[in-house]
């Protein structure tokens, strides 16, 4: 599925980036079930299926696992379980998953909630497992009139630099506005680091851009729009 507009204010889904297709791929057969957090129509969740992997996919939103549903093939469809759940406000079993994909939740998450997600993502990944992250950074177009703000906290050390309280105040070029919070987290790498780090091992930890032209022109910007990360808990 390419761009298309989530029911609840979360943005859009699009094509699924290198690291999520890295998800898929180090995730093995057998080895236990694996997590996509905000899987929405199922743009991690559908080629993972297609690996023959477990998934569990949750969604804030009903209709987005209704039609995630019904476009897996009968014979994938033993394999996947939805949940319908406001992350990090879920709960799952200690040690159970092999990975977890997490694709631009972040930004609709308040500065403690991901701290959170950390501690609980811990809990959930059994010893080895891994952890994808995908998010936006504050390098957007439809917002970079808040780019200079964002700069000069940094410069300040302020942590949280990206956490926008009235995004409708930057964001006057965007034409799906309306689908998305006015209170939004463009996260870093720093943010990243710093809560995931005491945790897990992190092994990949970099910003990237939209290389294939994926991402819609009032996002893309300058090369720096996503934060990805791949972290390991300690066997």
């Amino acid at each position: 599925m390419s761009t298309a507009v989530t029911k609840n204010k979360r943005g859009f889904t699009y094509v699924l980036p290198e690291i999520g297709k890295k998800f898929i791929a180090e995730a093995t057969v057998g080895h236990g079930p694996v997590l996509d957090v905000g899987a929405a129509y199922g743009v991690a969740t559908l080629p993972a299926l297609r690996k023959g992997l477990e998934v569990v996919a949750i969604d804030i939103n009903k209709e987005h696992l209704e039609s995630l549903q019904e476009r897996v093939p009968v014979t994938h469809s033993r394999r996947l379980t939805t949940m319908e759940g406001n992350f990090p406000y879920v709960n799952f079993p200690d040690n159970h998953f092999q990975a977890i994909y997490i694709s631009q939740v972040f930004p609709f998450l308040k500065p403690f909630e991901i701290e959170m997600a950390a501690e609980k993502i811990f809990r959930w990944l059994k010893h080895g497992g891994k952890l994808y992250v995908v998010s936006f950074t504050p390098y957007l177009r439809h917002c970079e009139s808040y780019i200079p703000i964002y700069e000069a906290k940094k410069e300040k050390g302020e942590e949280w630099a990206g956490y926008i309280e009235c995004l409708s105040e930057y964001s006057k070029d965007n034409p799906i506005a309306s689908a998305l919070p006015d209170c939004i987290n463009h996260i870093d790498q720093d943010d990243l680091h710093r809560v995931f780090s005491p945790l897990f091992d992190i092994e990949q930890l970099f910003v990237f851009g939209d290389p294939n032209n994926h991402l819609p022109d009032w996002i893309r910007y300058d090369g720096k729009e996503r934060v990805g990360m791949i972290a390991k808990k300690g066997i």
